[in-house]
């Protein structure tokens, strides 16, 4: 089922990416930097697939067993993985237009703006029987999607990913709507 909605989420997302790989601001430098601040953070979470366009990250990450317990345990009943989708977009407007398009596109209506996360950020909570949760974040320029199996995941999830981001825009200038990075981590980190 996470390979559907991967591969949904890819075909749904081409309008907004530019360029491949290392050709749009999203290097693999950036890409790094942003898996090990949830590596770091969620030991027990693996990533299971990057896919970068440029202008635009995928990524599904999946839990590991935990000792004594089976893969097939660990996520019964439950989604198995959380999906992150990172946007760079020109400007922090464009990224608030995104924002508010997917808001108005969304076929569920989200539960309630999140105060305090990001510049701004909207949750769907417990959207399916399973309790699959929602958050989709804009801070600056760049705007992160993250769908994980539950409230408190994807909040943790979310956390992880600002922090990174945070540093990024900080480094680009895009906290304040500068200039893409031409190289990042700047040289020195």
């Amino acid at each position: 089922m996470w390979r559907l909605v991967y591969g949904l989420a890819i075909a749904m997302s081409v309008d907004v990416t530019a360029a491949a790989g290392d050709k749009g601001p999203l290097t693999g430098k950036v890409v790094q930097a942003l898996e090990n601040v949830v590596t770091s953070a969620e030991p027990e979470w693996r990533l299971e697939r990057s896919t970068n366009y440029g202008y635009h990250l995928i990524q599904l990450w999946e839990r590991r067993p935990k000792e004594g317990e089976t893969a097939a345990s660990a996520v019964a009943g439950k989604p198995k993985g959380v999906q992150i989708q990172v946007f760079d977009l020109a400007t922090p407007e464009a990224a608030a237009i995104k924002l508010r398009e997917t808001l108005a596109s969304s076929s569920i209506s989200h539960t309630g703006a999140l105060d305090g996360v990001g510049d701004e950020a909207c949750i769907w909570a417990n959207y399916n029987k399973r309790g699959g949760t929602t958050i989709r974040v804009r801070s600056g320029r760049v705007m992160i999607w993250i769908s994980g199996p539950s409230i408190e995941t994807a909040k943790k999830f979310t956390s992880h990913m600002l922090q990174g981001v945070g540093k990024y825009l900080a480094d680009t200038k895009g906290a304040t709507g500068g200039d893409r990075p031409g190289e990042w981590p700047p040289s020195g980190d």
